[in-house]
């Protein structure tokens, strides 16, 4: 299984939103569950081009900040489950996706613009 995080890089926060998102940690859990990390840049400078990351790096869970309308409909065409309206640090948000306790926030999918 495979999550991504939208991040910052210079401190492991989660980006305020998708879209605009230079970088992914990308959580790797494998049938024994051990966990491994690796960031993925993604200078692409729109949501629908990182949906398509997230396609190419095959993975299963998003979890961000702020995520516009239009890529959301993208991931609903997926199997891919989203968490947005998430905040704070990125190893403290796949904390709790792993344990079951992160929420996804509907009202953090909203237009910024460009999404």
């Amino acid at each position: 299984m495979k999550v991504a995080v939208a991040i910052n890089k210079s401190d492991d926060t989660i980006y305020e939103h998708f879209g605009h998102c230079q970088w992914f940690k990308i959580y790797n859990i494998d049938n024994d569950r051990n966990i491994s990390s690796e960031y993925i840049e993604a200078i692409e400078d729109h949501g629908s081009q990182k949906f398509k990351v997230m396609l190419d790096e095959a993975v299963d869970v998003v979890i961000a900040n702020g995520i516009g309308p239009g890529v959301m409909r993208m991931f609903d065409m997926t199997e891919m489950q989203v968490f947005a309206g998430v905040t704070g640090k990125a190893d403290q948000a796949f904390e709790n996706f792993f344990s079951g306790n992160l929420v996804h926030n509907p009202s953090a999918i909203k237009c910024c613009g460009r999404d």
